[in-house]
């Protein structure tokens, strides 16, 4: 789009010499401009030689970044430069040394055991540093929901992310069974406060945020900076550290914009803390036992033992369900008229892309334990991203098969002076989906080939790339190091075909020095006299920082974000909850990952089950209640909306996405 003034040197036009599709006449446009400026000037100052500022062509640098597929963008050689009278030179480019090496020993063979409940000081840190003890044995026949039913605890409270049932070469390699203890520590937040609470055997304590720049996720970069553990197997994911989940609501505060609780009452953000953990590592089908709790050497013997010991079974398979379910659906008039609306916004020029969801609502019989239907979820809906979380009142199960975001473990840079380290950050954003199976569950289902051709219409590919370039513009904000080694390839999944692209950046980081004095300090006690540093969010930028700036999920938002995140929050009149927050974990090793909480079920117990028939807005109660009691089930879907956007398709997309999740209550 374009526009000039008849008789003024006005002159506009909109397009994006940035984004990872920008052909190469995307420089000539700006060569263009600045010829016509110049040619103006000419013709009509007096002084047409004349320019204020020095302005000239250079050659862009280059970026010395390893990918491991090449992508065809754009290489734009000439950059508009403002000479200041400063000299400009290229960043530096900092080699790797090597991988880590693991230093696991072995476990000693009298360890004196006991409880080694977290000890805490006042601030909310462990007193001391973990040490990590692991036992490596093959899998054999164990799957993930057998070991689960093995080192199952007493505690309600349950998390694993489970990726067995859909592996894939670089996503879906490991699952994670965090062992929960009655004396884990848990952390919660809720939007609008100004403190986190610190729950560990029943008790309660409230930790502010004011010594935390009022950031949560400062105080969660703290607390993991001191669980850091530096030796481990580093081809094993995690090795014990955070596990729990962002909702929606809470990923808003981060652009700005303030929302309430998506439930009245319970947390926006909670994690456990994971003292042990059993990671499966599918390709090497090998199981790791793992622990930082201090003298834990006997859990990891007994537990290796009982993994080893079990003797073979068959795949086990979901029990029968006997939940009743009584199902709400979205209305469809009510969501094809908020697409048209979208739209209006999309031509006023308010956004480019509206992510617009709706819900619908599962009341069935009430399950005081939902693992059952986890299973027949997962075996109904394989994702590499699977999550069945219980914390609190809340229940989780996922079957996402999009990773929103990862960071590697921090490298050295031995060439660096002063030395520092290096992480790849990747997104993985999803956006364009198709029907594998367009003419019911039981027809033939559609060919890759086909899926390939209906996914490369420009409104599909218009869908993801403006995400991919939102998610490039949030990571170059943070580091100059940024690629895309995958652009919009067709992935197959268990009901849909997606479009899926990669993005990656690379984070240098200066040593985190908890000595030093020239950052802001704390008092950990009342009686202590010594001080502690803090990470704040300007001292340093790792995996959590950029998780935090990142947020909310672009795929669910749309673009530009904050914009777009107003105008459906608007639109929508309804809070997401965890549904289009994140799940996943921050890892004492320096690592992270998380998926993006679609394809969901979410449970809050006492908040919703009912004994009456109840009347959700801007949905059709289908069936009527029989006065039993019965929990709520909300099921998240939606889809992006854009100015090609045809709303009976856009309806039928996001009902596609809606039944692969509902199916597990069938």
């Amino acid at each position: 789009m374009a526009a000039r003034h008849k008789y003024k040197p006005f002159h506009g036009i909109q397009f994006h010499p940035e984004s990872i599709c920008s052909s190469g006449t995307a420089q000539e446009v700006i060569a263009a401009w600045w010829a016509e400026a110049q040619s103006w000037n000419s013709n009509q100052r007096q002084e047409s030689a004349c320019v204020t500022a020095n302005v000239s062509f250079r050659k862009a640098p280059k970026m010395n970044i390893s990918m491991r597929q090449t992508v065809q963008s754009p290489d734009l050689t000439q950059v508009l430069e403002i000479d200041s009278g400063s000299s400009s030179r290229s960043p530096s480019v900092y080699s790797e040394n090597g991988s880590e090496l693991a230093d696991q020993g072995s476990l000693p063979s009298t360890v004196s055991h006991h409880s080694s409940m977290l000890s805490l000081n006042e601030a909310g840190f462990p007193s001391t540093s973990p040490q990590l003890l692991t036992a490596a044995l093959p899998q054999h026949s164990l799957t993930v929901p057998r070991i689960y039913e093995i080192v199952r605890t007493t505690s309600n409270d349950a998390v694993i992310l489970d990726s067995e049932m859909h592996q894939r070469e670089v996503v879906g390699t490991h699952s994670i069974i965090g062992v929960i203890e009655p004396d884990s520590l848990k952390l919660e937040y809720k939007i609008g406060s100004n403190e986190v609470r610190q729950i560990q055997n029943g008790k309660s304590t409230l930790i502010p945020l004011y010594d935390f720049d009022c950031d949560i996720f400062c105080y969660l970069q703290n607390f993991i900076q001191d669980y850091k553990v530096d030796q481990g197997d580093t081809r094993v994911p995690f090795w014990g550290g955070l596990m729990g989940y962002v909702s929606y609501e809470a990923c808003l505060g981060t652009v700005g914009i303030n929302s309430a609780s998506s439930v009245l009452g319970e947390p926006d953000i909670c994690f456990i803390f994971i003292e042990r953990s059993i990671v499966v590592d599918h390709p090497n089908h090998q199981i790791h036992v793992q622990s930082i709790k201090p003298h834990d050497s006997n859990w990891i013997s007994s537990t290796a033992t009982a993994l080893t010991n079990i003797p073979p079974s068959s795949p086990l398979s979901p029990p029968p369900l006997s939940i009743e379910p009584q199902i709400s659906y979205p209305d469809a008039s009510d969501y094809q008229r908020k697409i048209q609306l979208c739209q209006s916004s999309i031509r006023s020029g308010d956004s480019y892309e509206l992510c617009l969801t709706t819900s619908a609502t599962v009341r069935a019989l009430h399950t005081p334990d939902p693992y059952p239907l986890f299973l027949h979820l997962r075996s109904l809906n394989p994702a590499p991203f699977s999550a069945y979380l219980r914390l609190g009142k809340m229940t989780l199960l996922s079957s996402s098969p999009e990773r929103f975001m990862s960071w590697s473990r921090p490298r050295t840079c031995p060439s660096n002076n002063p030395p520092a380290t290096k992480s790849t950050v990747q997104f993985r954003p999803i956006k364009g989906t198709v029907k594998r199976y367009p003419h019911g569950p039981n027809r033939p289902a559609m060919p890759l080939s086909q899926a390939e051709a209906l996914l490369s219409t420009s409104k599909e590919r218009a869908e993801n790339l403006m995400i991919v370039d939102l998610i490039r513009h949030d990571l170059h904000e943070i580091t100059p190091y940024v690629t895309v080694p995958k652009l919009m390839v067709v992935e197959e999944y268990a009901t849909v075909f997606q479009l899926v692209t990669v993005v990656e950046g690379q984070l240098i980081q200066q040593p985190f020095h908890p000595d030093c004095t020239d950052n802001k300090t704390i008092n950990p006690g009342h009686n202590e006299k010594r001080k502690k540093r803090l990470l704040t969010k300007e001292n340093n930028k790792n995996g959590l920082s950029v998780l935090a700036s990142s947020l909310p999920p672009g795929s669910m938002t749309g673009a530009p974000k904050r914009r777009s995140c107003t105008l459906l929050h608007a639109l929508e009149k309804r809070p997401r909850g965890v549904y289009s927050g994140v799940v996943g974990y921050i890892d004492v090793g320096g690592g992270g990952d998380f998926s993006v909480c679609i394809r969901s079920a979410v449970r809050w117990e006492d908040k919703n089950s009912s004994h009456g028939s109840e009347m959700v807005e801007g949905e059709i109660q289908k069936t009527k209640d029989g006065g039993q009691k019965r929990d709520q089930w909300h099921i998240g879907a939606g889809g992006a909306i854009t100015a090609l956007s045809d709303a009976k398709a856009e309806w039928e997309e996001m009902e596609a996405k809606l039944e692969s999740t509902m199916r597990m209550f069938s």
